[in-house]
């Protein structure tokens, strides 16, 4: 029997970001009562990786752009965290705070563009990052018919 904990996990999602310099999208996991690891990115390319409300790691992103189709994942193996833009990885952490839940788009309720949302099982944490991310879409079907919300922040 494996531990839900254990598991290692990647969520990921295409995302056209947002358009005035407060607005944000994320990607985010291991979400309970509203709480979990959220990877942000806000217009120009400014990126935050928190734990709940605690700044685990921000940076900025170079020649981010705005209008144009971004791929967003984090990932999650023990209690390492891993956050990738465009198949790069841009930052690894560690941090307990968080053991298990849900997965989560958002935008800070802002418009924004969201699509290809995944959650798949990550291979034995032998397999490198770079390796997975060359075989993530074997047997990962793809679903175009959805219209309608996703989830909400309360």
């Amino acid at each position: 029997r494996v531990d839900r904990r254990q598991r290692q996990m990647c969520i990921r999602d295409r995302i056209v970001s947002p358009t005035s310099t407060q607005d944000k999208i994320c990607v985010c996991g291991r979400v309970t009562n509203l709480k979990g690891y959220c990877f942000e990115i806000y217009n120009g390319g400014q990126w935050k990786l928190v734990a709940g409300n605690n700044l685990l790691a921000s940076n900025i992103l170079k020649d981010f752009s705005n209008i144009a189709w971004h791929e967003m994942q984090i990932q999650f193996t023990g209690n390492r965290i891993g956050v990738l833009v465009n198949g790069t990885l841009v930052h690894q952490a560690l941090d307990t705070t968080f053991g298990s839940g849900m997965a989560a788009v958002g935008s800070g309720w802002n418009i924004a563009n969201f699509d290809d949302f995944s959650v798949v099982e990550l291979p034995s944490p032998n397999v490198s990052i770079h390796s997975f991310i060359n075989q993530i879409n074997v047997g990962v079907q793809i679903r175009n018919d959805f219209s309608g919300y996703v989830g909400m922040w309360i």
